[in-house]
């Protein structure tokens, strides 16, 4: 089988995926991407590195970015990028206006500074959002004005990550995210190493639905300078395999990993969290039942032990070591699960 046509299944596969774990989550799809404040879409479908304008015909020399408007899949090889496209609320550098699958192909570097009020967006997409392929992304974003805000990918709908890698530097006086999803995030494979440093920071964020974690590796620092650092975040979070190590870091509120109101957090590999002065995970829960916590596999957890909200339960069967939470709640964990994390 061709290279490309490897690729392609990757990406028919992953996008079957996303339809089986989220059937009512797609909108349109796209027809036409920005990459570069350059458009793509069917009529003109190639761009190269430094371009100002896509091309009809593949280059001979090869492309950069290749937008398939009748599959809507963006192909990234060896991308350059550090221009935006504004759509009147904010600049991305890659932007999609409906579903879109991104297969990365080699080393894509995203690169951004500024000293004005901006909104940087790296992905950017309007619907549903599929990220594959054996290549990688790394974020560069760093903005000093007061109010700016950046986020390295960013989702309207739900969002599936497969067999790349993703790294992220952001840096922003007001807030920064790393992953960011309207709905809900599956990791399914691949790695991710992802640091956010703002005044209200956040690695990995699903605002409305649930963020789950079936393989890989994550590792994510969120650090806030002022108010509030959160590595992991979604109303439900459940990692069920893979590895990850999740830290927040900062003066107030600071925690490695929170899940609002709904149900629970499920640990199956191996997993660390890091808090803040106030602990490493915490849930809030704005009805009256209990939330319960399961670590079924290796866990440790530093920094403050944890913050109980209301009820909350954390459950491992057999004997283990148990550890004071605020509030009069218990954390126990297994034994082996106690190591010694730099």
């Amino acid at each position: 089988m061709k290279p490309a046509t490897k690729a392609i299944c990757v990406l028919i596969l992953a996008a079957a995926m996303l339809l089986l774990f989220a059937p009512s989550a797609l909108a349109a799809d796209a027809d036409e991407v920005y990459v570069n404040n350059v458009k793509l879409d069917a009529n003109y479908p190639y761009w190269v590195n430094g371009d100002t304008a896509a091309t009809k015909t593949k280059p001979a020399g090869g492309y950069n970015a290749y937008f398939d408007a009748a599959s809507s899949t963006l192909a990234l090889s060896n991308a350059v990028l550090h221009t935006t496209y504004f759509d009147g609320a904010y600049r991305s550098m890659v932007y999609a206006n409906g579903d879109v699958s991104i297969l990365l192909q080699g080393q894509n570097n995203f690169t951004y500074a500024s000293a004005a009020y901006e909104y940087i967006i790296g992905v950017r997409g309007e619907g549903g959002l599929v990220l594959a392929g054996n290549g990688s992304a790394d974020f560069q974003i760093t903005l000093s004005y007061a109010d700016a805000q950046a986020c390295a990918v960013y989702a309207a709908d739900t969002m599936l990550i497969y067999g790349c890698g993703i790294t992220a530097d952001l840096q922003a006086a007001y807030a920064a995210v790393g992953i960011l999803s309207d709905r809900d995030i599956f990791f399914l494979d691949g790695y991710a190493d992802i640091k956010t440093t703002a005044r209200h920071s956040n690695g990995i964020y699903s605002l409305n639905s649930h963020l789950e974690v079936r393989g890989g590796s994550l590792s994510v620092t969120a650090v806030s300078t002022n108010e509030s650092a959160f590595a992991l975040t979604g109303d439900e979070v459940y990692l069920e395999g893979g590895e990850g190590v999740f830290r927040a870091y900062g003066p107030n509120v600071a925690h490695g990993l929170v899940f609002y109101d709904k149900n629970a957090a499920l640990y199956r590999r191996t997993l660390y969290l890091y808090g803040g002065p106030v602990g490493a995970f915490v849930s809030h829960g704005y009805r009256e039942r209990q939330r319960r916590v399961h670590f079924n596999g290796r866990a440790g957890v530093r920094g403050g032990s944890a913050e109980r909200k209301r009820d909350v339960f954390v459950d491992v069967g057999g004997k283990g070591w148990t550890a004071g939470i605020n509030g009069g709640a218990h954390v126990r964990l297994p034994l082996c699960a106690i190591r010694r994390v730099a």
